[in-house]
């Protein structure tokens, strides 16, 4: 992410780049059994972890960052009206909630 976002604000020093981090969704562990992200860890971290550091490198870069993970309204809690029925993908609640979420910062970011 950091070496993208280094090269995409040298190539076009005055767009303004948005990065969004990923939902809350299911994967599948090392035993074939469905998890919550934030509780598999793929030797790295979880996706929280992860999300946080994109969340660093953003700053660091100066381009916005957009939570979906932290910042959403969907999360492990509250995820069945969210994800499709697999647990990997928003639904249509799920994309609604992400899009809002999206279009209020570009709009608020505009004022």
């Amino acid at each position: 992410l950091d070496d993208c976002l280094q090269m995409l604000t040298a190539r076009f020093p005055q767009m303004q780049i948005l990065v969004s981090s990923p939902n809350y969704f299911f994967t599948t562990n090392e035993n074939g059994e469905s998890i919550g992200v934030d509780l598999y860890n793929n030797g790295y971290g979880n996706l929280g972890e992860y999300v946080l550091h994109m969340k660093s490198v953003s700053q660091l870069q100066r381009v916005t960052f957009i939570d979906n993970y932290f910042g959403s309204e969907f999360s492990a809690t509250n995820y069945e009206g969210y994800l499709t029925s697999d647990g990997l993908y928003p639904n249509e609640e799920g994309r609604r909630a992400i899009a809002e979420r999206i279009t209020e910062y570009i709009y608020f970011m505009r004022q």
